[in-house]
């Protein structure tokens, strides 16, 4: 039943309309894709669900246009020299947004152009509007060699990804995965610095020897840019970095599947599967799915003991959103709970589908 589940071709459920997605400075004229030998166009669902499931840990760069976009003009010659240029390490495909409305969903964006970077069903990466081609090579490069990309940074602590900078002198890139609750600790400093993270709404500031520590969530891949300035001499020095946020990908030796609701509702009905809920007491108490096990994200590692007699079955982990729920699969993994099945949209997801909860 598992292996079923894991092989069934997703049904897509678009939530973003091309009517709905943007693109400044556009303006109607007659232009198509000027496709590349190396892009290969996917015009409907069921062209995507074969490409999408069959891939493995093959890269994807899925790019979206319109014949319509002005930024789609400048962006589709230098997507189609990166694949001219990268067609051994990854496969590329061209999405036109008018033509196939139904798939531009999945991909969670709301303008284009857009690029996603698929690796085992999880986008890792994405970009936005108009960047240089060399920008595009360095994310066809990180994420089509599995090897080469980086761990993510500091550890995670009590359910939150904790990552000491002890020098903001310099510029920073940090990685971590979608999902996960970040706390950037700025060590002390000689100087006076505020620490602006704009794109999530924190700001920060601190005295001469003192720490600075800023916590928020990422839940989209891509990149957020972040500032640290210092006021060295009485002059305002600025330090740019970046936070490289990807989907979780499982280390080798490990499974972790993302499903939908539908999907994990068929997987339930096999008795093997552990359905483990990774919420608070609180969110527990108000409806949950049944004969769900239960411990709190910021318990489980010190809890971990608890599960010791599941360990050689799969889980299907969730929590409200999708969120929480990829921390807590990191930590299964890591004390040897090795077969994982993700509830992508967690149980908000399972709501929506009208499915059942116990109290």
């Amino acid at each position: 039943m598992i292996e079923a589940v894991f092989k069934k071709k997703i049904v897509l459920v678009a939530t973003v309309l091309a009517g709905l997605l943007v693109c400044n400075g556009v303006q109607k004229n007659e232009s198509s894709l000027s496709v590349s030998p190396h892009i290969k166009a996917i015009t409907s669902v069921e062209e995507f669900n074969a490409v999408f499931l069959s891939s493995g840990s093959r890269l994807l760069v899925f790019y979206l246009y319109a014949d319509w976009c002005g930024p789609c003009r400048m962006v589709t010659p230098i997507i189609e020299n990166v694949a001219d240029a990268m067609n051994e390490r990854a496969d590329f495909f061209s999405i036109d947004i008018d033509k196939s409305p139904q798939i531009t969903g999945i991909f969670n964006t709301n303008s284009i152009p857009h690029v996603a970077l698929v690796s085992n069903q999880t986008v890792v990466s994405s970009l936005g509007g108009v960047h240089a081609e060399q920008e595009y090579i360095d994310a066809v490069q990180t994420f089509s060699d599995p090897q080469s990309r980086s761990e993510p940074d500091g550890q995670i602590i009590d359910g939150i990804r904790v990552i000491t900078i002890d020098d903001d002198s310099a510029p920073l890139r940090l990685n971590v995965y979608r999902g996960e609750a970040l706390r950037l600790i700025f060590g002390e400093s000689e100087y006076d610095r505020t620490v602006s993270i704009s794109g999530m709404g924190q700001f920060g500031s601190a005295k001469k020897g003192e720490e600075l520590a800023i916590s928020f969530t990422v839940r989209d891949v891509g990149v957020v840019p972040f500032e640290v300035t210092r006021v060295v001499n009485g002059e305002s020095v600025t330090v740019q970095g970046g936070i490289v946020v990807s989907g979780f990908v499982a280390p080798e030796g490990n499974q972790f599947v993302n499903l939908f609701a539908s999907e994990a509702r068929e997987l339930i009905a096999d008795s093997a599967v552990v359905v483990f809920d990774v919420r608070t007491d609180h969110e527990y108490l108000g409806g949950h799915l049944e004969n769900a096990v239960h411990i709190p994200l910021d318990q489980l590692e010190q809890r971990i003991g608890e599960l010791s007699e599941y360990r050689d079955k799969p889980f299907l982990v969730y929590c409200r959103s999708g969120n929480r729920s990829v921390v807590a699969s990191q930590i299964l993994m890591r004390n040897g709970f090795h077969r994982l099945y993700h509830l992508r949209t967690g149980i908000r997801g399972w709501i929506a589908q009208g499915y059942e909860l116990v109290q």
